[in-house]
């Protein structure tokens, strides 16, 4: 389906971050957080992005946290 928004090919992601606030993150590993739920039995968590403070930046690595 074509974009609706004008000079925007996939509005998506100024959408999802700017507007909505959320994190796009590809490629995590979830390898320890799987262990983590399987040894507590719980598969239901909240995940946080902690960015680095960079003045003057638009994008930084983060550190993702689990909240059970």
């Amino acid at each position: 389906m074509p974009s609706t928004v004008d000079g925007m090919l996939y509005p998506i992601h100024p959408l999802q971050v700017v507007a909505m606030g959320m994190v796009v993150s590809d490629s995590l590993n979830l390898e320890d957080l799987a262990k983590a739920c399987e040894e507590e039995k719980r598969w239901e968590f909240m995940v946080v992005a902690e960015p680095l403070r960079l003045p003057e930046s638009t994008g930084s690595p983060f550190n993702p946290i689990a909240l059970m």
